[in-house]
Parts: C-alpha cells; structure tokens; sequence
C-alpha cells in the first residue's frame, strides 16, 4: 500500500517542481524581454575561457558593480535582474535564482506603467 501511494505522490510532486520552474522561466524571460526594451540588459563583454566559461575574475568584478547598483537602488526590479545575472555569471546559481525571485516579486509589486 505503500508503494501505491509512492508511485501516485511521486509523479504529482514531480509535475508540481516542473511546473514551478517552467513558470520561474517563462517569467524571467518575460523580464528579459521587457528590460531590453528599455535597453536595460547589460552588454558586459565578459572573457570566456576555451571552455566556454566566464572568467572568474572578471565576472566578480562585473558583480562588484550591480551589487552597488542594488544597494542603491533597493525597489528597482532592473537592478536585481542585472544582480542575478552577474550573479550568474559568477556560477553561484542559489544567489543568481534567489536575485531574480526579488526581480519577479518587485516588478508585480510596481505600480503599472503609463
């Protein structure tokens, strides 16, 4: 009876996590969207290695700089968007999700625009 329960919880706990991240994608893509057309994304030529991954150094030097952006720009959706990409870029994906989770919940906080 167990196993029955197992094998009917599973899949539905499974469908649950492939819905919620297929919705965090959709709206990540959603802001990428809009923030370049605000021609907000940033266009930081990172150096890659031969492996195709961003070079550690400059990528937290690129991070020093949206981090501030944060700091002074605390109820900016923008500036969170461009912290979880530095963050990101950084390979710290927990952080990189955690800044676009704030992203998310400031751009449905923000009053409509004109």
């Amino acid at each position: 009876q167990v196993v029955g329960w197992a094998l009917t919880v599973f899949p539905l706990l499974g469908f649950w996590a492939l819905l919620v991240e297929l919705r965090f994608g959709f709206r990540a893509a959603a802001l990428a969207r809009r923030l370049e057309a605000e021609a907000g994304l940033p266009d930081d030529e990172l150096p890659a290695r031969e492996s195709g991954r961003v070079e550690r150094e400059a990528a937290d030097a690129v991070f020093a700089r949206y981090a501030l952006g944060v700091q002074q720009h605390p109820e900016s959706w923008q500036h969170w968007f461009r912290l979880a990409l530095a963050y990101d870029a950084s390979r710290d994906r927990r952080r990189a999700r955690w800044a676009m989770r704030e992203a998310m919940r400031l751009e449905r906080a923000a009053p409509p625009a004109p």
